[in-house]
């Protein structure tokens, strides 16, 4: 979820392409969403970016039925579907333009899907925007519905060398958290943590950032 696009990230295949190396991002996708989608499943994306993980998302073997794509940038979401249209897949694939608070639109969709995740957005969150996501996260799952997240990690590796080199938090930023808080503020929301990364030098992001899979009850 990001505003107008730079001369230097139109070039990119996917904007966040330059965030990462290829392996991490595809062991993300094989470990924390591919386990938890199938054929049949209706799946929402919450900041889709320009489709980096989207445009994966509908390679996998087992690709959903349908992903709605949820982002504040409509140039993002025009990249997003972009990208889609260059790749061969079946999945019904929605662009829907989050307005004013980031989030308004969400509510719009309750109980509608079995899996939700956002990868690489709530690190750009502070703690009162994770908590309003989470709920909403909450909304939109069928029962028994999961999520998958990744926030910053102030305890990780990566994570503190960050901090250590950013003056303040500002708007593309991180807003650095901890996973204990993130813990918190999703034991209150009412989901359960199914599955949480551990620190590994050898991914990226699982010594930058938390990564956690989540379950709503069958209320």
């Amino acid at each position: 979820m990001a505003g107008n696009l730079t001369e230097e990230e139109k070039k990119l295949n996917h904007v966040g392409d330059e965030w990462s190396d290829v392996n991490s991002l595809n062991e993300v996708i094989r470990d924390y969403i591919e386990p938890y989608v199938n054929s049949s499943f209706n799946v929402a994306e919450i900041g889709s970016g320009g489709g980096r993980v989207t445009t994966r998302v509908c390679k996998l073997t087992h690709a959903p039925k349908s992903i709605h794509c949820f982002d504040i940038s409509k140039e993002m979401l025009k990249r997003a579907h972009e990208a889609v249209c260059a790749i061969s897949t079946k999945v019904d694939v929605k662009y829907c333009l989050l307005k004013e608070d980031n989030s308004k639109g969400l509510e719009k969709f309750p109980g509608s899907f079995d899996f939700v995740y956002s990868f690489d957005v709530f690190v750009h969150m502070d703690l009162h925007t994770i908590w309003k996501y989470l709920n909403h996260i909450k909304v939109m799952l069928r029962p028994k519905g999961k999520a998958f997240v990744s926030t910053s990690n102030l305890m990780a590796p990566l994570g503190w060398n960050r901090f250590s080199k950013q003056e303040k938090f500002s708007v593309g930023g991180f807003y650095f958290v901890t996973p204990d808080l993130v813990r918190h503020l999703i034991h209150k929301s009412g989901l359960k943590i199914v599955k949480e990364s551990k620190i590994d030098a050898s991914n990226l992001y699982y010594n930058r950032d938390y990564l956690v899979v989540l379950e709503r009850g069958e209320d």
